[in-house]
């Protein structure tokens, strides 16, 4: 599975209880509500990974490179925390969708569009997903199947997570004017983890495209302010792209 760093750990695993096995991993940021399992995330990761048949890269774990931008991660996340607001960086932290209440202390006479398109994705983010999803399956056959880059089932429940928390550090750049929402040090780092853990970037990009269209579409079905903020909000989608198109970059 892949998974991308929120503070203040770089892996998180969602489990049931502390002595049951993990069943769903993501590379961006934890399970909303569940508590952090801080001695036992690196363990626990290693077991789920050697445990799914055909998972990369190896078959006995992650390797000690992708631990080590794992750690890296955790200090440098891909959010860039320090310059928004402390209801953003909290909603990072929990992996979430910001409140009614955090999106009106955002809210200000010339954002009001925004933060309406931004409750709009929030409250639609499962319908957005699966068309993101089925965006994933038109383009890439085969993929969730063996030998594709999102197999076993593991490796592609954690690329729908990504996408959710994709969509939710989207949302905080909306939410604030700022489509500059990501730190070069934590996307490169990223970057680097994804390659390093073969996650199918092709494929990541193509989904982070179909949860734009599929946003599009909703604003412009809802009319109204969701349509106008989508105007102003459209380049916060680009914005991710071009992160996601950037990380095959860095590869050795």
């Amino acid at each position: 599975g892949f998974l991308l760093a929120t503070p203040p750990l770089a892996l998180q695993i969602l489990a049931s209880s502390q002595h049951s096995m993990p069943t769903k991993i993501a590379i961006l940021g934890p399970a909303p509500g569940l508590p952090w399992k801080h001695a036992r995330v690196a363990s626990c990761f290693r077991k789920l990974v050697a445990n799914a048949e055909g998972t990369s890269p190896g078959a006995s774990g992650l390797s000690e490179k992708a631990l080590a931008l794992a750690k890296q991660l955790k200090v440098r996340p891909l959010f860039s925390t320090e310059t928004f607001s402390e209801a953003c960086g909290l909603g990072f932290s929990e992996s979430r969708f910001l409140t009614d209440a955090e999106l009106q202390h955002l809210s200000n006479d010339n954002n009001q569009d925004q933060i309406a398109l931004c409750k709009l994705l929030r409250d639609q983010h499962q319908d957005l997903i699966q068309s993101a999803r089925e965006e994933v399956y038109s383009k890439h056959p085969g993929i969730t199947e063996p030998g594709g880059g999102l197999y076993p089932p593991i490796r592609a429940d954690a690329c729908w997570r990504d996408f959710e928390i994709f969509l939710q550090i989207v949302t905080y750049g909306i939410a604030e004017g700022n489509k500059d929402f990501t730190s070069s040090e934590g996307s490169r780092i990223m970057g680097d983890l994804y390659v390093e853990m073969q996650v199918p970037l092709d494929a990541m990009e193509t989904g982070i495209k179909g949860l734009k269209k599929a946003a599009e579409d909703a604003a412009v079905q809802k009319g109204g302010d969701c349509s106008s903020g989508w105007a102003k909000a459209s380049t916060n989608f680009d914005h991710l792209v071009s992160v996601l198109s950037s990380f095959g970059a860095s590869k050795d």
